[in-house]
């Protein structure tokens, strides 16, 4: 293994290590150059400075409205402060459009062909910690709402902290003392190219035969904890092999995966082109190897390189940041995905097979527990994935976690259905090559290419099974793609591993599908499913248990309680008296061999490329 410590020495040229360095360039009338001053990034303070031209006279400027996660950022506009515009030195009045207050109307003087912009920009507490940071390029920008994302190029410089390595996938042409300079790109490029930097890091080479450069860098507020990269890293080369035999080929010359371990940040993963964002606690490693639930993160973001940044949907590629983006097909920008990273995370070697089932499985499960599923079509849930979810009462709502584990069963459905109309002879591993491999177009996608490519694949009424399976409302489980590929979904008294590690991560426990209520071991209740005995019982999020027959709350009391049960709860300063019936029987979802059908997910989860070869490539990577 190839592995670098960043090192003082190193620092102010760490991004020539990880992208090459292109040609000069010489900056035109037209382009935006961006100042950011990140060298208070640790206290959650950017400084930054934007010179725009002047085309037009009044002149106005926005912030952006999207993120690179597609989300809006309803209160992003509130983190600037200290905005001051100038031209010719003279500072220019300024008014907050009364209509948008992301924009702002400048009084430009007749004579000025450019005006600067300099402001600070208020980070949100979990988005830094004083020894690491990320940096979204939508955070530092002011730019004409009007202005085309794939024509408004900027020239950026970055000044991290002294001390600090930067990671981005943006080439840079000038590294000094003062900072990063990096080539003029389009806006589209820039915001897909975060920045992840901090004082304690380490990169690795990830090896994959027939594969462009992939490389892992993980940052951490603890060095020790930089350990994880040998074990990580070699994970990752099986999986760069079977996404290349899933797709034909990388849409990308280079990728770099950056991953942050921090108790201190929030923990999400968010995909782009040619790299990805990782975060995580400390405890997602066990033994220095990613936990259970955690472990189809790295293949899903690797995913969305081809469906997702390759091919998008349409609605989801808006001319400019002002524009609101439409999100009706992200159960195919995500529910698809979702699916391939299981299949990838399994033939790689990150799950095994009885772990894969265990997610299906519960993915299975909870979907059957949602009662927004008798109101709100899966459609509908992709319609209005744009707007952040309520985190209570979130399976009455059905929130938007639908068309991640939902759209692995669909999509399971869709590969199922393909293999037994050809006879095994074509399976979803065909569409994804004809839809996202190097043959394919490129660009964006509506649904009408999604249901040509499948016809292609193997003819099918597959307008017809979306609009039943995603149009409508289906209050049942989205168990058929299971039983067709030979397995049915069933309660056990034991817990998978799987389960067991959305538990941990959860901090609750197997209490919700037993009585539709998940508590944490405060007592704190979550969420209440919709029909269940908690529901029944009139139990409610945000309230919390105080006692279990009498008995002062502990999770193991609750868990070891049956029948008629007394609880009492407390929500604010009130206190009630409520009576859980508490059903008998088992509480953990598993799958179950149906012995007349062949078991279809065992050939889906089987390796593409023989093991042999990459413990070959793995055996000639070397050390430094």
């Amino acid at each position: 293994m190839i592995r670098a410590s960043f090192t003082p020495l190193l620092r102010s040229a760490l991004l020539i290590t990880l992208v090459a360095a292109a040609p000069g360039f010489a900056n035109t009338a037209g382009e935006i150059t961006l100042q950011v001053d990140a060298g208070e990034i640790g206290r959650g303070l950017v400084h930054v400075e934007i010179e725009v031209p002047v085309e037009a006279r009044p002149l106005r400027l926005a912030y952006p409205r999207w993120g690179a996660d597609w989300e809006m950022w309803e209160e992003s506009i509130f983190d600037v402060t200290d905005l001051h515009f100038r031209a010719g030195g003279k500072e220019l009045s300024w008014r907050r459009d009364l209509r948008d207050v992301f924009a702002f109307e400048i009084d430009v003087p007749p004579d000025a062909t450019h005006i600067k912009a300099n402001f600070d920009v208020l980070l949100e507490p979990d988005g830094f910690t004083p020894l690491l940071a990320r940096l979204y390029w939508e955070q530092v920008l002011l730019l004409p709402p009007e202005a085309a994302l794939d024509d408004t190029h900027v020239t950026a410089h970055l000044r991290p902290p002294a001390e600090w390595a930067a990671v981005t996938a943006l080439k840079q042409s000038e590294s000094s003392d003062s900072g990063l300079t990096f080539h003029p790109v389009p806006v589209r490029r820039l915001t897909d190219a975060p920045v992840i930097m901090g004082l304690h890091s380490q990169q690795a080479e990830v090896l994959a035969p027939d594969a462009p450069p992939h490389r892992l860098v993980v940052f951490a507020d603890d060095p020790e904890i930089l350990s994880v990269i040998d074990h990580l890293a070699d994970q990752l080369g099986p999986l760069v092999t079977e996404a290349r035999e899933l797709f034909g080929g990388f849409p990308y010359s280079t990728y770099t995966m950056m991953l942050v371990i921090s108790d201190h940040m929030s923990h999400y993963a968010l995909e782009h082109l040619d790299s990805s964002e990782h975060y995580y606690p400390t405890d997602a490693f066990i033994g220095g190897v990613l936990e259970t639930t955690r472990s189809p993160t790295p293949a899903h973001e690797l995913v969305h390189s081809w469906n997702g940044e390759h091919r998008k949907p349409s609605g989801m590629v808006p001319r400019d940041l002002s524009t609101p983006l439409t999100t009706e097909l992200v159960w195919v920008y995500e529910g698809l995905t979702t699916y391939l990273a299981y299949v990838l995370a399994s033939r790689s070697g990150f799950w095994t097979p009885a772990e894969a089932r265990g997610a299906f499985a519960f993915n299975a499960e909870l979907m059957r527990s949602e009662g927004g599923r008798r109101w709100r079509s899966l459609q509908d849930t992709a319609d209005a994935a744009r707007f952040v979810d309520r985190s209570y009462w979130s399976t009455r709502r059905r929130n938007t976690s639908s068309f991640y584990l939902e759209g692995s069963l669909l999509w399971l459905e869709v590969d199922v259905i393909i293999r037994e109309l050809t006879g095994g002879q074509r399976s979803l591993d065909d569409f994804c090559r004809l839809f996202a491999g190097p043959e394919a177009p490129g660009g964006t996608y509506e649904l009408d290419e999604i249901l040509t490519v499948l016809n292609r694949v193997a003819a099918f009424d597959w307008r017809s099974f979306f609009d039943k399976r995603v149009s409508n409302t289906r209050p049942e489980a989205p168990v058929e793609g299971l039983e067709l590929a030979g397995w049915r979904l069933v309660r056990d008294d034991e817990p998978s591993e799987f389960f067991l590690g959305v538990e941990s991560r959860r901090d609750q426990n197997h209490f919700f599908f037993r009585c539709g209520l998940t508590v944490n071991d405060q007592g704190e209740i979550d969420d209440v499913f919709a029909g269940s005995p908690a529901d029944v019982a009139g139990l409610a999020p945000g309230s919390r248990v105080l006692a279990v027959n009498r008995h002062r709350f502990t999770q193991p009391r609750l868990l070891r309680a049956s029948g008629s049960t007394e609880l009492i709860v407390e929500q604010e300063d009130l206190f009630s008296i409520r009576r859980l019936e508490i059903p008998e029987g088992d509480d953990f979802p598993t799958l179950e061999r149906i012995e007349d059908r062949p078991d279809l997910l065992a050939e889906i989860f089987e390796p593409r490329r023989a093991a042999a070869g990459e413990e070959s490539a793995r055996a000639g990577r070397g050390r430094r």
